[in-house]
């Protein structure tokens, strides 16, 4: 077994050209304090223009995003959420954390995304919002769920931290009534941390730039009229009892600089994803769906595999590393299962695809050598696998030899 920092394919890879990596040393150059985010406004300018929505707001990272998004829809204790059964641990958290109760709703088998036809038979008269994740890079099916939302006055919270450049029936996302994507390294690009949420909607924006720095949307305290009540109160100061949650200042310089790359690094990663599925043809592997309404930006590479766990050990063995994507179904973590009721055989789908899916190294960044070598040892395997199976199956006698033999 390769020690993981020395694969030959790592899982993951990025990369900051020349540019970036200046503006970001001239950032640090200027000796800036605090409150000088100027780049944190500009980034949130530019990414609004950018994705076709009004307002953005920058934050720390893609947990509290999600949280906030929630915090700014007015969800809380006694509200349900409907949540897709495949995705990340924090899309769960955040409802709990919000003080609302998590609904899980099973997905399709092969986007890995929320199955809009299961939705509505979890829908109470408690539930107020629907999570749709754009799982991998591929959008989910957002005009069912928008319908389904319409009829029972919901709102839509969307997960985009796989899906930025993604398009949906050829309309770029976001299309939630309130949206956010990380900016990790899981994304095409990375500012190395922080997040954005987006909305249309300016009083929900402006609930959660309160939430987001202690209870202020203004750049700094002393840039907003203060009035002191005759009771020696201030008002118009600080609004609530929120803390801080803002990004720093250098991720947005770099966020601001990847921005502009975004459509080379989609058709890059596309054009990639592209070659690994043609490549991976006459294989027993499962390759990832691009649904005729979709535009999927592959952000993760995810097949589903026959002997998965044996597939993954073999390729670590041969230097490539590969990911098991949130190998639990959240409501079957023990947290969520024990106190929410979920039980195994809740979730059949997802349940499935725990144990079939596998993500590749990511297409980004990659040249077709990678790529190449990645989907030989695949077929190396099951090559191998059909080998040793049809030595065992000649070593054990078929029936009509052991009739014969009998006589």
């Amino acid at each position: 077994m390769y020690p993981k920092n020395s694969f030959i394919i790592p899982y993951k890879r990025l990369l900051f050209d020349e540019e970036t990596i200046q503006a970001a040393v001239d950032y640090m150059r200027r000796g800036v304090i605090v409150r000088d985010d100027e780049p944190l406004l500009q980034l949130e300018k530019h990414w609004a223009y950018y994705f076709g929505q009004k307002e953005a707001i920058s934050v720390a990272n893609g947990s509290l995003a999600g949280w906030l998004s929630l915090l700014g829809l007015g969800i809380g204790p006694g509200d349900e959420v409907i949540v897709p059964a495949n995705t990340d641990v924090p899309v769960g958290s955040q409802v709990v954390h919000a003080g609302a109760k998590p609904v899980f709703v099973d997905c399709e088998l092969d986007t890995f995304n929320i199955d809009p036809k299961r939705i509505e038979e979890k829908i109470t008269p408690k539930t107020k919002a629907i999570t749709a994740v754009d799982s991998m890079g591929h959008p989910a099916d957002f005009d069912p769920i928008r319908e389904i939302a319409k009829k029972h006055d919901l709102f839509v919270v969307e997960d985009l931290c796989h899906s930025v450049g993604a398009k949906y029936r050829g309309k770029m996302l976001p299309l939630g009534d309130v949206s956010y994507v990380s900016f990790h390294g899981k994304a095409l690009w990375t500012a190395g941390y922080g997040a954005m949420v987006t909305t249309n909607n300016e009083e929900v924006a402006e609930k959660i730039r309160l939430e987001r720095y202690h209870g202020t949307s203004v750049r700094g305290y002393t840039s907003k009229p203060v009035r002191v009540r005759p009771d020696g109160v201030w008002e118009n100061m600080n609004e609530n009892f929120s803390l801080n949650y803002r990004p720093s200042e250098i991720d947005a310089v770099v966020a601001l600089c990847q921005l502009g790359r975004l459509q080379k690094y989609v058709e890059m990663q596309r054009k990639n994803a592209h070659i690994y599925t043609e490549l991976l043809k006459g294989t027993p592997v499962i390759p990832p769906v691009e649904k005729e309404y979709a535009y999927h930006v592959y952000c993760r590479y995810v097949i589903r595999a026959p002997r998965r766990d044996e597939l993954q050990a073999y390729l670590a063995q041969e230097g490539v590393e590969t990911g098991q994507l949130y190998p639990a179904p959240i409501p079957l973590l023990r947290p969520f299962a024990e106190k929410f009721g979920y039980k195994k055989g809740d979730f059949p789908v997802t349940e499935r695809q725990k144990n079939e899916q596998l993500g590749l190294p990511e297409p980004r960044f990659r040249d077709r050598t990678d790529l190449e070598y990645v989907t030989s040892k695949i077929r190396e395997f099951y090559e191998k696998k059909m080998e040793i199976g049809e030595q065992e199956r000649r070593k054990t006698p078929i029936a009509a030899d052991i009739i014969s033999d009998s006589h």
